[in-house]
């Protein structure tokens, strides 16, 4: 739900420098045009207007801008991308705890192109700025091997440097190995590069075209207080490879990636609104979620999902305040506490609890060296109730299962018991 798609917002710099378009296919005068008109704009920002009269060509990796406050104005444009790399790569590697100047992005939603590209690419690469604004169409990127968190993108914002609270947006993505990538791809070497896009309020509408992800959470990368809306469609495969709507993944020194909750005024959080259309060789799924490290979703919103395969979702992974449809893996509840839920526990299971504060467990066969996964928080209750007539459940040494009594922990067929985390001893307490 960004706004201000046609122009900077109000007071974001009043200079702006008009560029035209070279002709020259190879992207490299144009690529040169647009860094001379940044160079021109003062130190408090500006924006640079591409002129539609005629088709850019830009190479990618070339148009590079490392300040806040620049706005690249494009409505109307349609751009050629040459060559592998960014198209526009947008930063700022100062100090962001002393800047007077915020903001800075693209404008206009023109419809980059990157259906010559060479190797992974990306519309806009933009990061590290407060007040971001993302405003474009990208289509045809799909250059170089896919890899989750590591293809070719219609957009990524990307933490290098600082943090990139704030962003807003619309984007468009269409035939895109990945529509949009939240990312913190430098934390390990720069730990000023945290992983928050807080405060984020963006819509990404999508056509996969069996190509591709839509939006991907990477490398530790948060947002809470949020509003995202990824719309649109999917396609199946025409390959054995599993494309995913959501896909939340990898973990570094910031933690798990996570969606937090949404803005207490009920309009923020997650929205989701897709459909599959056809059939071919393999099925895209709902959300995908890495098993280790956990990455999370705790989120208000409302779910939609037409067509899809279910998530691998398997407890401890998803909560949310709001309606789901389409994957009842997915587990909607009317508020964000603790829900039911059915696990089938085999020799060895692990018990996720993160979310659940009732688990029933089916017992095919009797299961022992189960394990309780760790608690969230100091007493937090959790009640299991074992529904075989047949079968028992036997825990593994507490050091491993973190049951307090350890192996002697046994729930019998037809029977339940609850248990309460304690947070210092790392260990679960059943209530006698």
């Amino acid at each position: 739900m960004g706004d201000y798609p046609f122009g900077p917002p109000a007071g974001g710099g009043g200079v702006g420098v008009l560029v035209s378009p070279s002709g020259d296919v190879s992207g490299v005068t144009d690529a040169a045009a647009i860094n001379a008109a940044v160079a021109k704009l003062p130190a408090t920002g500006g924006i640079v207007n591409l002129n539609p009269t005629a088709q850019w060509n830009i190479l990618c990796g070339q148009v590079v801008i490392n300040r806040s406050g620049v706005y690249i104005n494009a409505p109307g444009v349609y751009i050629k991308a040459v060559g592998a790399g960014d198209v526009f790569r947008m930063f700022d590697s100062t100090n962001l705890l002393t800047r007077l100047i915020w903001g800075g992005g693209i404008l206009g939603m023109p419809v980059i192109d990157g259906s010559a590209t060479t190797g992974i690419s990306c519309a806009f690469h933009g990061g590290d700025i407060t007040q971001l604004a993302v405003f474009c169409q990208a289509i045809n990127f799909t250059a170089g091997v896919y890899a989750p968190g590591n293809s070719s993108k219609g957009v990524w914002i990307d933490n290098q440097w600082w943090w990139t609270e704030q962003a807003y947006g619309r984007v468009v993505a269409r035939s895109c190995a990945t529509w949009a990538q939240f990312d913190n791809s430098t934390l390990a070497t720069n730990p000023n590069a945290t992983g928050s896009f807080d405060r984020l309020s963006m819509d990404i509408f999508g056509d996969s075209q069996g190509v591709g992800d839509g939006v991907c959470w990477n490398n530790g990368a948060l947002t809470i207080n949020y509003y995202l809306g990824i719309w649109g469609n999917f396609k199946w495969a025409a390959n054995a490879t599993v494309y995913t709507a959501l896909r939340v993944i990898g973990q570094n020194a910031a933690g798990a990636s996570f969606l937090g909750a949404g803005g207490a005024d009920g309009g923020k959080g997650l929205f989701i609104g897709l459909e599959v259309d056809g059939t071919a060789t393999t099925q895209p799924t709902t959300i995908t979620f890495s098993g280790s490290p956990f990455t999370f979703v705790n989120s208000s919103g409302n779910m939609y999902f037409a067509g899809f395969a279910q998530s691998n979702n398997s407890g401890g992974h998803f909560q949310c305040l709001g309606p789901v449809q389409g994957d009842p893996t997915l587990t909607g509840m009317q508020g964000l506490e603790n829900p039911s839920i059915t696990f089938a526990i085999t020799t060895g299971s692990t018990i996720q609890n993160q979310w659940y504060g009732f688990i029933r467990m089916t017992v095919a066969a009797a299961a022992t060296g189960v394990i309780m996964a760790a608690g969230s928080f100091d007493g937090q209750p959790v009640t299991l109730r074992n529904v075989s007539a047949v079968n028992s459940v036997t825990f593994a040494l507490a050091a491993t299962s973190l049951m307090a009594r350890g192996v002697a922990e046994v729930i019998a067929p037809l029977t339940d018991a609850t248990f309460h985390w304690s947070a210092p001893d790392s260990l679960w307490y059943r209530s006698i």
